[in-house]
C-alpha cells in the first residue's frame, strides 16, 4: 500500500495474471498476438483491452 501512494497517477501495476476461455470460429486469424492481451481495471470495471 504505500508504494501506491508513490506511484505517478496513471501508472498501472501488474496485480495477477489470468486464463480465459475464448471463443473462435472457423475462418479467425490465428496469431500469437492474440494471446498477449492486457485488460485494465478502474475501480472493479474493465475500461480497457488491449
Amino acid at each position: 500500500m504505500e508504494q501506491l501512494e508513490i506511484l505517478p497517477l496513471g501508472s498501472e501495476i501488474r496485480e495477477r495474471e489470468m486464463e480465459a476461455i475464448l471463443e473462435i470460429s472457423v475462418g479467425d486469424r490465428w496469431d500469437e498476438s492474440f494471446f498477449d492481451k492486457t485488460i485494465v481495471v478502474t475501480d472493479g470495471i474493465v475500461t480497457e483491452i488491449r
